[in-house]
């Protein structure tokens, strides 16, 4: 997904992306390790990774979903929402020096299904002062030119994202893996994030993928993503945005997994690397790009200007000589009940009539 770029409050031109950097062809064949076999896990493991890439809905004594948030002390019990649960409030990006309160970006991760399929549906919604590419603003809630998503479906005991959309390359494009050649769903096995096996080490994969054509089709050849996720205890700032009331700044750590998705096959390689946080119970809840070419130095200082992108202690460089030239993180939740009605299905991504296999 390429990047897209929005006109700050102080005049500055900052970028605002939402999704992924172009995979170049890399290592040859032999030089990178193969991608790992798919196999089953049971349905209590893949609802424990599914809590890391679905937002949870706190349930009060009744069993009804709440307002609560699964950082709050008094939410005792919670499960994973559904597209068309109720819509208490909303990950909201952080509008940064200049920028709205309520942020640029609010972004939702539900379980969602088409044609019977289930998977994790994360959406990208810009919301005023945003603009599209014409000029035309954007508005939360309205699917918008600006607008889009990510589709992740665990496939055995794999998390892929399969599907994405954005405003850098117009309608929905599909990540197609290996297996495409295979009966079933083994094909959406692409843009690997993590597998079963998390624990606080890295473990690592080199995804096999492409991009751009139907998912029906199987491609000619695959670029080479070496990839590595670990599980942390990771601390966030929030911040708590309600009618009538002052913001609330809070922090929480939770349990998050870390993904690092570089361009290359080999990580001595890769030039650009994206770094994505999938918190348990709030889903994808920050997104950070990062490269090792120097002329984006002014990039990155822009970028750490905007205070958009509180330091974590997991958000350092990779190594000598990389710089963070984007971030968004999604932890300024604002709770606003004038659409009581409204339901992430109700956003429109991905379309209703998509159909998956």
């Amino acid at each position: 997904m390429e990047m897209k770029r929005h006109i700050l409050a102080l005049g500055l031109l900052a970028i605002l992306a939402v999704g992924y950097f172009a995979i170049q062809p890399n290592a040859p064949v032999s030089a990178v390790k193969p991608v790992p076999v798919i196999t089953d896990i049971s349905p209590a493991k893949t609802t424990e990774m599914l809590g890391y890439l679905v937002q949870s809905m706190c349930l009060d004594a009744d069993g009804r979903p709440s307002e609560r948030l699964v950082i709050d002390p008094d939410c005792g019990t919670s499960r994973l929402m559904d597209e068309s649960d109720p819509v208490f409030w909303r990950k909201h990006d952080w509008g940064g020096v200049g920028g709205a309160v309520t942020g640029w970006q609010a972004s939702d991760a539900v379980l969602a299904k088409r044609q019977g399929v289930s998977f994790a549906d994360q959406t990208f919604d810009f919301g005023a002062p945003a603009t599209d590419n014409a000029g035309r603003p954007d508005a939360f809630r309205r699917f918008d030119p600006n607008d889009g998503g990510d589709a992740i479906m665990i496939v055995g005991d794999t998390a892929s994202v399969f599907l994405t959309q954005d405003a850098g390359t117009p309608g929905l494009q599909w990540f197609i893996g290996p297996n495409c050649t295979e009966a079933g769903r083994g094909r959406y096995a692409s843009w690997i994030l993590f597998r079963a096996d998390l624990g606080p080490g890295w473990q690592s994969v080199v995804a096999e993928l492409s991009s751009g054509i139907p998912q029906d089709t199987c491609p000619g050849r695959y670029n080479r993503a070496f990839t590595r996720y670990r599980l942390v205890s990771e601390t966030f700032p929030f911040q708590r945005l309600a009618p009538s009331s002052p913001p609330v700044r809070q922090t929480a750590s939770i349990p998050t997994v870390i993904v690092e998705h570089f361009d290359a096959g080999i990580l001595g390689n890769a030039h650009a690397l994206e770094r994505f946080y999938y918190a348990k119970g709030l889903g994808k809840v920050r997104w950070e790009a990062w490269v090792t070419e120097a002329a984006k130095a002014p990039q990155a200082e822009l970028l750490a200007r905007s205070a958009r992108c509180a330091e974590l202690a997991d958000s350092g460089a990779p190594a000598s000589g990389w710089r963070m030239v984007d971030c968004r993180m999604w932890t300024n939740i604002v709770t606003d009940r004038t659409r009581p009605d409204w339901r992430v299905r109700d956003f429109g991504w991905p379309p209703h009539d998509l159909t998956l296999h």
